[in-house]
């Protein structure tokens, strides 16, 4: 695919699973504040995107949404969501920063393993649990800030083969900087065309129309 961008129109509210999976050339994508889910591996391996903006509508990201984009240097997590799934960001080697939101308690499987290039990792206070494996093989991590006390971040229940994010140095008592109606999206799709550089996708309802 030569796709290089896409925008999101804002009466889409679901993007579905492997949506855009494998489109190799892209490197940006634009998604609204009507988008409430982002289905497993919906970009997965999209090896070229460079960033992704997460708006705080979105509630819920499946597992492998974002992993093998092995380009992806920025991320801004959205700060409605409670769980980081299974494989969601692994394989994201050119990641070197991730803020976790205060809404998010636990980081699953693998979610973050294999980040070659993750050395900070910012992480607010409502986190409860990090499960085996979230931060395996990313063994640049040399930093952690954390929003609690010492005393909340032993609290937080840290898994197996974690090891990098135990053994960084931890800065405790971080402040952060504070940097309607709708419809379920039955189909979602887009045209693909070898000339096209940019793409606004199109939503159909059941009986196949363009909405």
């Amino acid at each position: 695919s030569t796709i290089t961008s896409i925008i999101i129109p804002d009466s889409v509210t679901s993007i579905g699973e492997s949506a855009f999976a494998g489109c190799s050339s892209l490197t940006s994508i634009t998604i609204p504040s009507s988008v409430i889910k982002i289905g497993s591996s919906a970009f997965e391996d999209c090896s070229n995107l460079e960033s992704i903006q997460i708006p705080d509508s979105v509630a819920q990201i499946g597992g492998l949404a974002f992993a093998f984009c092995t380009k992806l240097k920025t991320v801004t997590l959205s700060r409605s969501i409670a769980a980081i799934e299974n494989f969601t960001f692994e394989y994201c080697q050119s990641l070197e920063t991730i803020l976790i939101p205060e809404e998010v308690e636990t980081i699953n499987q693998f979610a973050f393993s294999e980040c070659d290039a993750l050395k900070t990792v910012m992480i607010r206070s409502g986190l409860t649990d990090i499960r085996d494996y979230a931060f395996s093989g990313s063994d640049s991590i040399s930093a952690v800030y954390y929003e609690g006390s010492k005393e909340q971040w032993y609290d937080i229940v840290i898994g197996f083969a974690n090891n990098s994010l135990i053994d960084a140095e931890k800065h405790f008592d971080w402040v952060p900087e504070e940097s309607e109606n709708t419809f379920h999206v039955i189909n979602f799709g887009w045209y693909y065309s070898p000339t096209v550089k940019q793409v606004i996708a199109a939503v159909y309802d059941s009986s196949g129309r363009m909405i």
